[in-house]
C-alpha cells in the first residue's frame, strides 16, 4: 500500500480525524500516525507526550521554527520508511 497516495486521496477525512481526536483530548497537541502493514492503513492520534523522544523532539523543533496553529503533522510509517508531513489546514483540503 502506498501511504502517500492514501494520504492524498483521504486528506479531508484524515484532517477531520486529527481535529476530532485533538478536540476529544482537550486540545492536547499531537500528530496523526498513519502506518501500514503492507495491506491496510492504520490511523491514530498520538498526543505529543506519548510519542517516542526523537519524534517528539522533531515535532517540537518544527513547531518552534514555524509556530502556526494551522499546521498539523502526519507521521507516515510503513515497514521500510517513516516521514513527517506538514499539512496547513487553512489550505484547500482537496
Amino acid at each position: 500500500m502506498d501511504l502517500f497516495n492514501f494520504v492524498e486521496s483521504k486528506k479531508r477525512e484524515l484532517i477531520q480525524i486529527y481535529v476530532n481526536e485533538r478536540t476529544a483530548k482537550d486540545n492536547v497537541y499531537g500528530i496523526l500516525f498513519i502506518g501500514s502493514d503492507g495491506v491496510e492503513a492504520k490511523v491514530m492520534y498520538l498526543c505529543l507526550d506519548d510519542c517516542p523522544s526523537p519524534l517528539k523532539e522533531d515535532i517540537q523543533k518544527r513547531y518552534k521554527e514555524k509556530p502556526n496553529d494551522s499546521i498539523i503533522y502526519f507521521y507516515i510509517c510503513d515497514m521500510n520508511t517513516a516521514h513527517i508531513v506538514e499539512i496547513d489546514i487553512r489550505e484547500s483540503w482537496d
